[in-house]
């Protein structure tokens, strides 16, 4: 059963990985005041051109429209630049301003060798956000606060809201959808779970061990857990601390002589994973990979048995064990599962991981699968 488990899990962390690699979106295009002109050949000139000039590549020759000419042009790449007028350096003038977002409030960017600055709009009103700056940032987040106090999820959101592209666009990406997403932040949450755990004998090369019928034992985790954003909120790095107790009891067939293993082990773990998640709308779909660590902090008991007949005299033999199984373990670990967002601060989780830890202080030591299923809550 746990050999299907595995296959799916791995399965389903494939899925949840690459899903949605590419999107094929818009033909390039560009729009003047009488048409609209699809499939067209556009050359995209880098940044500062692309700000001055709409260029079409047509018979080996670059033909330059200007902001004049062209109402707005986009790329099949999802970049889209719309000709509005602007104040620079103390006169008005009309450019290609990159749209980062659009809907209720529309966002958009623009850069020349000088500065570059970030423009508002909603209906007839257009503001510049050219006096922020990241030494700035709390006079940007009361604006932001002032245009999006309608939207109330978004009280507690913008204060993580940030002077760059990606925060910009992604707060208000949210705002015009008046998303019920968490924006990204570090979140902290508690964890439980049920695992099964299993040691690994046949790497073992003490006497009868690799005989034994081992198989997965079953124990209940707990924990705490931190998750951080690296790359808005698609990647994230996510770390745990979580406790659990491990109970084995596995028995064999040894040179005609009945072999028992009993072990209670308790048990610290702290992965360390990069986290892959993607929105649909309330439900979070994520995958994750990345290393787990371990420190055994108790052996209870760590025996090893023989034992043997003949006639009607029976020799047990014990021997103590706990030498092959590390304190220091470390590993790789790999997940899936999704979150399930209760409101803008609050989600419950529920994830499927394996797990392959080795020892570390000795080559000649247990190596410990783990299949874990926990559910918690993130805020």
């Amino acid at each position: 059963m746990l050999k299907h488990l595995q296959k799916n899990l791995i399965g389903l962390f494939l899925v949840l990985f690459f899903f949605p690699i590419v999107l094929q979106g818009q033909q390039n295009y560009y729009i003047t005041d009488s048409s609209k002109v699809e499939g067209v050949s556009l050359i995209t000139g880098g940044n500062m051109i692309n700000y001055q000039y709409c260029q079409i590549l047509d018979n080996d020759k670059i033909i330059k429209l200007t902001p004049d000419e062209v109402k707005e042009y986009g790329f099949d790449n999802g970049k889209v630049f719309v000709s509005k007028e602007i104040e620079d350096m103390f006169k008005t003038k009309r450019v290609f301003l990159e749209l980062l977002s659009s809907g209720d409030i529309n966002l958009y960017f623009y850069e020349n060798k000088y500065r570059k600055v970030f423009y508002l709009e909603r209906e007839n009103t257009f503001i510049d956000l050219m006096s922020f700056s990241k030494d700035n940032e709390q006079d940007l987040k009361e604006t932001l606060f002032e245009w999006t106090q309608d939207c109330s999820e978004f009280e507690d959101v913008v204060k993580y809201v940030h002077y760059n592209k990606e925060s910009l666009r992604l707060f208000i990406d949210k705002y015009n959808n008046c998303e019920l997403k968490s924006f990204p932040r570090p979140r902290f949450g508690i964890t439980v779970g049920y695992e099964f755990s299993k040691l690994m004998l046949s790497s073992i090369t003490y006497d009868g061990l690799n005989s034994l019928n081992s198989e997965y034992s079953g124990g209940i985790t707990g924990g705490i857990l931190l998750d951080v954003p690296v790359f808005i909120d698609i990647i994230s790095l996510h770390t745990e601390v979580v406790f659990s107790k491990n109970i084995y009891s596995y028995s064999g067939i040894y040179v005609n002589k009945e072999v028992d293993l009993l072990a209670s082990i308790y048990v610290l773990k702290y992965p360390v994973l990069l986290r892959y998640s993607h929105n649909f709308n309330n439900i979070r779909p994520f995958a994750d990979i990345g290393f787990e660590g371990a420190v055994v902090l108790k052996k209870e008991e760590a025996s090893y048995f023989k034992t043997s007949q003949n006639t009607n005299l029976i020799s047990i033999s014990s021997t103590d064990i706990s030498s092959v199984i590390n304190t220091w373990h470390m590993g790789y670990a790999f997940g899936a599962g999704f979150e399930y967002r209760l409101n803008s601060n609050l989600s419950l989780l529920f994830e499927m991981r394996y797990t392959t830890q080795y020892g570390l202080t000795s080559p000649d030591s247990f190596k410990t699968n783990y299949f874990e299923f926990s559910t918690g809550i993130i805020f």
